[in-house]
């Protein structure tokens, strides 16, 4: 990875294309503070990362190609537990998952164990779960009908100013 300089306005969706093997995956780990870089600068929100990572992890929600879902707890569980490593709690993060729940079309399954979801609905619930941060990485798995209904919620997460990464 050597010379890649690239920057994202505000309210901008950026895609990352590029070969197997071109550096996508170490980019997007050095972007989610998981992976630290040796040369460069790289900045998010303003903050370098080097400097700012627990700064950086507030602000940002990741969904990795490997699912990171607790199947023996509920959507909802899931959901509140991610949202309790962000720091929020109380009514704000019961609207915060209610909210996702509903826009997912995942109300009716927040009591079930992620264990018991199918694939592409384990899927969704990533997406949610992220979502409650804003930033995201991979959308697959997905029908047609539902990846639209994702891109609806990213709209909307970019008029609210937020970052994606896909």
């Amino acid at each position: 990875m050597r010379g890649i300089s690239f920057s994202v306005n505000e309210a901008e969706i950026f895609g990352l294309l590029g070969p197997n093997g071109g550096g996508k995956s170490t980019i997007f780990k050095i972007l989610s503070t998981t992976l630290h870089h040796s040369n460069g600068i790289v900045s998010i929100f303003g903050n370098n990362i080097q400097n700012n990572e627990n700064e950086i992890r507030k602000h940002i929600g990741v969904v990795f190609q490997s699912p990171s879902l607790d199947g023996k707890l509920s959507v909802e569980e899931n959901m509140i537990h991610q949202g309790h490593l962000y720091g929020l709690r109380g009514t704000y993060l019961k609207q915060r998952i209610e909210e996702l729940l509903s826009h997912f079309s995942l109300a009716e399954r927040a009591n079930t164990f992620v264990e018991k979801l199918s694939g592409g609905l384990q899927r969704r619930v990533e997406i949610a779960k992220a979502l409650g941060c804003y930033l995201t990485n991979q959308v697959r798995g997905l029908t047609l009908a539902r990846a639209l209904q994702c891109g609806n919620c990213f709209t909307n997460c970019v008029k609210r100013n937020a970052l994606l990464l896909y």
